[in-house]
Order: C-alpha cells, then structure tokens, then sequence
C-alpha cells in the first residue's frame, strides 16, 4: 500500500495562516522548547518617564509570549505595587505572563534567580542568556533596566536588552580624568567608546572591545583608560582624542558608550 505523503507547503501555508490571523498588537502563547529563550524586546529611551520596547519573543517560566509590535512603557504607571520613584536608583522591567500577554513591570529590585530557582544575578547570568526572574514576583522575568537620575529621570540611552547597555550620542566639552554614567546594572566586562565630532558627521573613531584597565586607542594614539569602573561609571584618564585620522586632537565632541556582560 503506497505510504500518504503531505506536502510541506501544505503545513507551510497552515503555519502562516495561523500566525498572519493574529493582529500586531496580540501575543502569542505557547510551549516553549528553551527555558532561556529570548529574541528582540530590547529598549529604548523615549523621554524622562517612557521607555520603548521592540518586537519580540521570550519565553517566561516555560511559556512562550509574543509582542508583535512596540509597545511604550512609562516607569510611574508599570512600576511594581507597593513601591515608589526615587532619584539616583535603578529599576528594572520584568514581562509577566497575564492571559498569554506581555505585561510589563519596573521593580527596585534586581532578579536574582533562574527559572530553576536557583540564585543567578545579572553579573552571573545576563552575560551567558541565562533568562532571570524576579527575586520576590513569581513568573516575572528580567529584559533590562533604567536609571533614574538626581533629576528623577530615566536616563537616556539607545540600546538596552540583558548584558548589553548602550548609550546614546552624547556631547563632552574636557579632558583628562572623566567619568561617564551608564545604566548596565552591574560592572562591566567589555566595554567600547565611539568618538565623533559632531552629530552630523558619518565617521568617528572608536576603541577597541576589551575590558575596562586595557589601553585602547582612539585614532592612532593610544590613549589610556581609567582603569575604573563600577555598576554606574566607568572613569576615563582621557577624553581627548584623535578624529580625522590626521592627528588632529579634539577636546570636545560627542561619544557613546557601549558596554556588555
């Protein structure tokens, strides 16, 4: 008796049925294969109080949630029951499955464990995709965070997803020692600064991806870290730096900061 055979495109054209039935602002839900798995939802800053995420999928204690398109999330009105804002203190967005949706969440507090239970921080985990949860919250998983700063606002930044911090471009006017802020959550251990002279340039320069303490070099100069960093800052030696390839030194500009786990 010959064997029934399905045709792939059949399931193919099923499969995306399926998924274009759904409209971009719903989530999916399901099993998921990886208790670790993330993709997409980083964030972004959108003003004092409002940070943006992007499209993704993760999976949150073995669930699978879908956020189809961006979605804004403002730190007063997502911020955990029972606590307050507070200048000069880091908060940190959570998903929380409610109905197969993506809910999102700001707490004080850092995730402190894996989805086993056991006691995993962003140093120990972020770096490696380890998906972190809530030390408190049951079933909140971490994705980033923010800092609020003296002022009581989230501090600028262009990038941010676990182990991986970005800041936007940002203007400097000195030399010689400087700290810089970021909003990482934990201490560093690869780091990158871009220089350029001003926003509408389409070059700059950049240092090498090492570890804070190394030498990198800005143009064709080196020019020495700090070789201090901490959960905030990273404190630089120098700030000025070669732009044009040509030996030209510029004392002002403006530089992003990218930092990783």
């Amino acid at each position: 008796m010959p064997r029934k055979i399905v045709s792939m495109s059949v399931c193919v054209i099923i499969a995306l049925s399926l998924f274009v039935g759904l409209p971009r602002s719903s989530s999916a839900c399901g099993p998921c294969g990886s208790p670790d798995f993330m993709a997409g939802l980083w964030q972004k800053w959108v003003d004092g109080n409002t940070i943006q995420v992007y499209p993704g999928s993760l999976s949150v204690s073995g669930a699978m949630l879908s956020l189809m398109s961006a979605a804004n999330c403002t730190l007063s009105g997502n911020l955990r029951t029972g606590e307050s804002e507070a200048a000069n203190r880091y908060y940190y967005l959570y998903v929380v499955n409610v109905n197969c949706s993506p809910i999102f969440k700001f707490s004080e507090l850092a995730p402190a464990r894996d989805v086993w239970g056991n006691v995993s921080g962003i140093e120990d985990g972020a770096g490696v995709g380890v998906g972190l949860y809530h030390p408190v919250e049951n079933g909140w998983r971490y994705i980033g965070q923010v800092y609020n700063d003296a002022s009581g606002s989230i501090m600028p930044f262009a990038k941010c997803y676990p182990g991986y911090w970005e800041s936007e471009w940002t203007f400097f006017n000195t030399t010689g020692g400087v700290y810089i802020s970021h909003a990482l959550g934990a201490l560093p251990k690869k780091s990158m600064m871009l220089f350029k002279s001003s926003l509408g340039d389409s070059s700059f320069v950049m240092t090498p991806y090492g570890s804070p303490g190394l030498s990198p070099t800005f143009g064709s100069s080196p020019r020495q870290w700090g070789g201090q960093a901490s959960n905030t800052q990273i404190g630089w030696q120098f700030m000025d730096y070669v732009f044009d390839w040509g030996g030209t030194w510029r004392t002002s500009g403006y530089y992003k900061l990218i930092l990783s786990l």
